[in-house]
């Protein structure tokens, strides 16, 4: 869940047997509309996840010299806010404002992007026990909430 509808609804928006029926169903319509459409379903199976450490190495190990390398998507807020993936994650990885974009001010949003990293070396380890499809930016932002609290 995201935005209004984490308060307006009170059960988990979807079940682990929901996931597995969403990502089946976007595989098959990918395959029956190929050529015709694309077709995306923002979730991809833990094992995966997992598997694919390395694909946010830039932002573990701090080595991404542009912030499009470590921290994509980036959402920015109606405040100009800085957050990593999605507009409610837990502020406390929030990586600065707009103004922060500004040359000369750079630096400090990829120093606030280690806190980010250290997230996502946890998240990804608990996604390795995981044995479901996940939607990784909400896995993300639900484990740093849990983290924070």
């Amino acid at each position: 869940m995201a935005g209004r509808a984490k308060t307006d609804y009170s059960d988990p928006a979807l079940t682990h047997a929901d996931c597995n029926r969403v990502w089946a169903m976007g595989q098959a319509l990918a395959s029956a509309y190929d050529g015709q459409m694309a077709v995306h379903t923002d979730l991809a199976h833990s094992t995966h996840i997992a598997a694919d450490g390395a694909a946010w190495q830039d932002i573990l190990d701090g080595t991404g010299t542009m912030l499009s390398d470590r921290v994509n998507p980036l959402v920015i807020t109606p405040e100009g806010v800085l957050r990593p993936f999605t507009f409610d994650f837990a502020p406390q990885f929030d990586l600065g404002t707009l103004e922060d974009l500004a040359p000369g001010r750079v630096d400090r949003v990829m120093e606030r992007t280690d806190k980010l990293g250290n997230l996502l070396q946890s998240a990804l380890h608990y996604a390795e026990g995981e044995e479901s499809f996940l939607d990784w930016f909400a896995y993300c932002r639900d484990h740093g909430q849990h983290m924070v609290a």
